[in-house]
């Protein structure tokens, strides 16, 4: 949950989203952190989701521990961590137009948005999905933004939610299509077509239904000024995601399928190649 958030302030970093275990460092990110040579290092969550042991090796793994700042944005839960990234992307990149409102009950949604969210310099709040908290309330008071683009159907965030979300002064734009992958694609066709946030020349896919790399990817296709399009990880491509690639084929030139056989299978990917090339691949 707490690095649903994380896109649009690693993007503002210009930095990756690295994902570590609870208790330890594991190989592979100790190795990239090495690589990287980072001068800062933002942990997202508490300490029940980033040990202190777990951060002390990240800075270890940094050429020179001494100079490297460590910022930890966490708070009570998944909620109030979200409301406190939000805070530090505004000192990043100022006051947003909008603030982007997805459930924090379940991760596709928020994912779907991560790559919109990101390019257009605005966070992610999470909500309960019933109710609409006096917190949040407060942090789109504080956000200074004017408009709630909602994301997900009202199974995902209520309809009182956004009601009372008007309610309080907001304009408030909905995008909801009957499953996660057309949530996604009415997500994509907004950032292409009103907003002007993505180019189709390159993109990022994932699994809609696995959050890791999607998670990653977010931010991979925010800094190539491309959508994060979702898919099931077997079978076929499914109809909205068919939809975004036959409209747009012509105009790509790369696009970068996140993780291995068990997230995304070859199925999938030759399917995606024959949307994009045709049958002559």
């Amino acid at each position: 949950p707490d690095a649903l958030c994380g896109a649009p302030l690693a993007h503002a970093y210009r930095a990756p989203v690295l994902l570590v275990s609870t208790d330890r460092l594991d190989a592979e990110t100790q190795s990239e952190i090495q690589r990287l040579k980072p001068s800062r290092i933002v942990v997202l969550g508490g300490e029940a989701s980033v040990s202190a042991t777990t951060v002390a090796e990240a800075r270890a793994a940094c050429p020179d521990p001494k100079r490297v700042a460590v910022e930890r944005i966490a708070g009570a839960d998944r909620y109030e961590t979200s409301r406190r990234i939000a805070a530090r992307l505004r000192e990043l990149k100022g006051t947003p137009e909008e603030v982007t409102l997805a459930s924090g009950a379940d991760f596709p949604d928020a994912l779907a948005a991560s790559s919109y969210a990101a390019r257009a310099g605005q966070p992610v709040l999470l909500t309960r999905p019933d109710s609409l908290s006096q917190e949040l309330l407060q942090a789109l008071s504080e956000s200074g933004a004017e408009s709630v683009y909602v994301v997900g159907g009202v199974m995902a965030v209520g309809q009182p939610v956004s009601d009372a979300i008007r309610r309080a002064g907001y304009s408030v734009d909905r995008a909801a299509g009957a499953d996660r992958y057309e949530t996604a694609r009415l997500i994509i066709e907004r950032g292409l077509n009103d907003r002007g946030l993505f180019r189709m020349q390159r993109f990022v896919v994932a699994s809609g239904e696995q959050f890791p790399d999607a998670m990653t990817g977010g931010v991979l296709a925010a800094r190539v000024g491309g959508p994060l399009i979702l898919t099931r990880g077997s079978g076929s491509l499914p109809d909205p995601s068919k939809y975004v690639l036959d409209r747009y084929a012509d105009k790509v030139i790369d696009a970068y399928v996140m993780g291995g056989q068990m997230a995304v299978d070859d199925a999938i990917v030759s399917e995606l190649q024959i949307q994009l090339i045709g049958d002559s691949y």
